[in-house]
Formats: C-alpha cells, sequence, structure tokens
C-alpha cells in the first residue's frame, strides 16, 4: 500500500504546474516512490512535467488528459509496451521522495 501525507505535513514544496514556483504538496510516504521520466536526464524531477499526469506535456506539445495518456507517449515503437526498445525508456525512473525532488 502507498502511504500519503497531506500538504499540511510533508513538508514538501514542488513544482506541479511547471510555472517555476514551488507549491506546498501532498506527497507519498516516506517509504514510497514514484514512477517518473527524467526528460532532460539530470537526475532529478524538476517539476510536473517529469510526472506522469495532466502536467506532462506529450511529444505532440500538448498537455496529457493523465498519466496513463503521458505514459503511453513513451510507447516510441508503438507495440503496446514500455520496454529496452523505446527511446525513452533509460530515462524511466522509479524515485524515493528523499531522492526524487530538485529542490
Amino acid at each position: 500500500m502507498v502511504e500519503t501525507t497531506s500538504k499540511e505535513n510533508s513538508g514538501v514544496y514542488f513544482d506541479h504546474d511547471n510555472n517555476s514556483f514551488a507549491e506546498q504538496s501532498g506527497w507519498v510516504g516516506k517509504d514510497d516512490g514514484l514512477l517518473v521520466f527524467d526528460k532532460n536526464n539530470n537526475g532529478k524531477i524538476d517539476d510536473g512535467s517529469e510526472l506522469f499526469g495532466n502536467n506532462t506535456i506529450l511529444s505532440n506539445g500538448n498537455k496529457a488528459a493523465n498519466g496513463f495518456e503521458a505514459l503511453k507517449d513513451l510507447d516510441s515503437n508503438n507495440d503496446g509496451k514500455i520496454d529496452n526498445q523505446d527511446t525513452n525508456f533509460n530515462n524511466l525512473k522509479f524515485g524515493k521522495t528523499k531522492t526524487l525532488m530538485a529542490n
């Protein structure tokens, strides 16, 4: 089970909407992590565009409707799965919360 914390108790500030401003945020528990896409390969999750959700920018330049659409966009060879045959597979990470955030 994934644990979550409220924004009042998380101590986390994160730029979910890619506006260069980190807002106080709810988050996953300290022993949990998130599937993330380190699109600039800097080892950090800089903002919500590197999470799978409605702030992910798709390859066509539009925002994803949800995380499933964002993940599907990484299926570069259109075989219905994400694996090492896809261009950006190596940029997928499972980030633990303490090492995940850019700030």
